[in-house]
């Protein structure tokens, strides 16, 4: 099953992904930042904190999301992954190549439909704002958009988090 949760900045996604997840026995989460500087640094140690206290093995993987989450589907009943949003920007970072992130995202799009477990997936939206005057930060809307998407039309639930109230938009009963 595959759950996608977007919304806003501080919306409530990770928190309600969390809450979500506490159902199940065995708990895995990946999470994609990349400590930068010294506020993300300190707020990745209260995140990882928070998630080691409530029982989730932690993987940090700015990169190869698809990989991980091959190895960890089997092992455990649902994973959360923390966020799509960072992740396109890890990709645009490290791949300036526009047909090697969709090349990824396909294969992450692959792997997300062989999944055994329950998987949360956590994105912004970003596509709700004016739209950028620069090239680059265009080009990333328009290619998390995309992704959103795409992850979105395999999804048997989607999630709009407002203001921290979960709005459902799409739920398909199995």
């Amino acid at each position: 099953m595959i759950t996608l949760i977007t919304g806003g900045i501080k919306s409530g996604k990770s928190a309600h992904a969390l809450k979500m997840a506490k159902m199940y026995k065995k708990r895995a989460f990946i999470a994609t930042a990349d400590p930068g500087d010294n506020s993300m640094k300190e707020k990745i140690a209260i995140h990882q904190k928070e998630r080691l206290d409530l029982f989730f093995d932690l993987v940090e993987e700015k990169i190869n999301i698809s990989d991980v989450l091959s190895r960890l589907h089997h092992v455990y009943d649902v994973v959360i992954l923390d966020c799509l949003t960072v992740w396109l920007a890890n990709l645009m970072f490290v791949f300036p190549e526009k047909s090697e992130r969709e090349m990824r995202m396909s294969v992450f799009i692959s792997m997300l439909l062989s999944l055994s477990n329950h998987c949360l997936i956590i994105t912004n939206e970003t596509g709700m704002g004016i739209i950028p005057d620069h090239k680059l930060a265009r080009d990333y809307g328009e290619e998390l958009g995309l992704l959103n998407r795409h992850v979105a039309e395999i999804s048997d639930t989607v999630i709009l988090m407002v203001s921290g109230i979960p709005v459902s938009i799409k739920q398909i009963r199995k």
